[in-house]
């Protein structure tokens, strides 16, 4: 019987319950990848976007230059400081103590010029 099932041609395609499976499996992987595709592009993208705007919409720009022009000077002391001993030189806007006597002075090119 064997021999003569092997003589019969099958047909290239599914049937039955193989074919109503794998439209099944078809069709579930389709919508959870548009689901996952539509969920990641409104949150992660549009959602996204729109919040960045939103803080730099908000964001004062005028008084962030005013505040790097009346620290810039310490900012510039304290980065010469760690570059010249190797110690960072206090937290926030605080003046970091002179360098020792002798050592130079680089002449950095700043952002405010007055």
């Amino acid at each position: 019987m064997s021999e003569v099932a092997n003589r019969i041609p099958r047909p290239p395609t599914l049937k039955g319950q193989h074919a109503r499976a794998l439209g099944k499996a078809l069709t579930l992987a389709s919508v959870t990848a548009v689901t996952a595709t539509t969920i990641f592009c409104y949150y992660g993208i549009y959602k996204s976007h729109k919040s960045t705007v939103t803080w730099w919409q908000n964001f004062d720009h005028q008084a962030r230059i005013e505040r790097i022009r009346e620290n810039e000077k310490v900012f510039f002391d304290k980065w010469e400081y760690f570059w010249r001993t190797g110690k960072w030189g206090g937290a926030g806007y605080i003046q970091p103590p002179p360098l020792p006597e002798g050592t130079p002075y680089g002449d950095n090119p700043r952002l405010f010029r007055d």
